[in-house]
């Protein structure tokens, strides 16, 4: 918004939006060929004060200042004529206005500031929904160590919904690799875990925290062990570097941790 304000001899009271006020006069006289300004600013809805208001003379760096505790601000040294003086405050419409000052004066004014709400940018926050039965395993402490290989939640759902066996679901995970034998069932093997001498080197399998042996008796039949929608969660460690001390103290080949939704 801009008003248009002329300065003739003496003080001159400003209108704006229904606001206005007289000044006291000062005792300061301006500088010859400059002229002066005596500002209160209040909030147009309250007529209360407003501190910390920008006054600035547009176009002039060094003509600012701040109104104080009262609303108050003072400005000198300003040429003659024709001047933009521009009020800004956090939480108030901006305002920029005309005057004309006359050399040698100094003009009174008192302006309002209507109440502007701020218009904050939304934030979007991201939460983890964590499962208290992978809570209690202690899933989401190791999935934060980043050591291992880790599926879970809408990841493993979706996973999931593509195969029906879990030897399909194991394909391509690092760390494994799956081989079925002349009898068609599917086995682990680990990809980089020591071999022995005996064969080929196969990771230790937990089913819920247990040994997959101690389970079901079918450890070394991958898909007979639980059906891939009755997963909660996967992890799979390559070597005994990367296994948890629980569960890889004597897994050379690595280890994969198998958690049921039924665990919960």
């Amino acid at each position: 918004m801009r008003n248009v304000v002329r300065a003739h001899a003496g003080w001159l009271l400003g209108f704006l939006l229904g606001a206005a006020a007289p000044l006291a006069a000062q005792s300061q006289t301006p500088a010859a060929g400059a002229a002066s300004l005596r500002l209160r600013v209040v909030s147009d809805s309250t007529g209360a004060p407003l501190p910390g208001v920008s006054v600035q003379i547009e176009g002039a760096k060094k003509l600012r200042t701040l109104t104080d505790a009262q609303g108050y601000a003072s400005l000198r040294e300003i040429p003659a004529g024709w001047q933009a003086i521009a009020l800004d405050m956090l939480g108030f419409a901006p305002l920029s206005m005309s005057v004309d000052f006359e050399a040698g004066k100094e003009m009174g004014l008192q302006l309002g500031l209507a109440p502007e709400p701020i218009v904050l940018r939304a934030l979007e926050i991201r939460a983890e929904v964590r499962k208290r039965w992978l809570t209690s395993s202690g899933f989401y402490e190791r999935r934060r160590t980043g050591l291992g290989t880790y599926m879970a939640d809408s990841a493993l759902d979706a996973v999931a919904e593509r195969v029906s066996r879990l030897s399909d679901m194991m394909r391509g995970v690092r760390g494994v690799r799956v081989v079925v034998d002349s009898h068609g069932n599917a086995h682990l093997l680990s990809s980089r875990g020591a071999g022995s001498l005996r064969g080929p080197c196969s990771p230790r399998v937990y089913l819920d925290g247990l040994p997959a042996d101690q389970v079901n008796g079918r450890a070394g039949d991958l898909d007979g062990l639980i059906f891939p929608n009755d997963l909660a969660a996967v992890e799979v460690y390559a070597g005994p570097s990367e296994a948890p001390p629980e569960y890889g103290a004597n897994a050379p080949c690595g280890v994969v941790l198998l958690w049921t939704k039924k665990g919960k």
